[in-house]
């Protein structure tokens, strides 16, 4: 790519791959929050059976509070993902691509890492909780 300075000659850009690397981390970085809200997830329901109609002595505050700390953290990924791709649209359309492959890679290896969390942690004792710790 380049670009035409005042003088009328192109100049070369430098460091595009070592941005369209730092945009690829950037879309991996999405794994660390999914994977730790899906096995929380779980955690939590195993923790707080959520069973109002036959008391299933979970209550309804701490569903509530749970309920309201994931919706937080949805708004919040949602937030800097969007702010990301709309960043990055004002640049070459290689970083939108490069962000959105670690994004995928995020999603694939977040299913990776939670199937393996509940094979080794699933018989276990306390298996969830050292899952979601994990």
């Amino acid at each position: 790519m380049t670009i035409v300075d005042t003088s009328g000659t192109p100049t070369k850009l430098q460091g595009k791959y070592a941005a369209m690397v730092v945009c690829w981390i950037l879309g991996l970085g999405a794994l660390i929050a999914w994977n730790s809200i899906l096995t929380i997830g779980d955690y939590y329901y195993k923790l707080f059976p959520l069973d109002l109609a036959t008391s299933g002595k979970g209550g309804i505050g701490n569903y509530i509070g749970i309920c309201i700390i994931v919706a937080a953290f949805g708004v919040a990924d949602g937030h800097v993902q969007g702010g990301l791709v709309g960043d990055l649209s004002f640049m070459c359309p290689e970083f939108i691509q490069s962000f959105l492959a670690g994004y995928a890679a995020s999603g694939v290896l977040a299913s990776a890492l939670r199937l393996i969390s509940k094979a080794v942690f699933e018989r276990s004792a306390d298996g969830l909780r050292k899952g979601a710790s994990i």
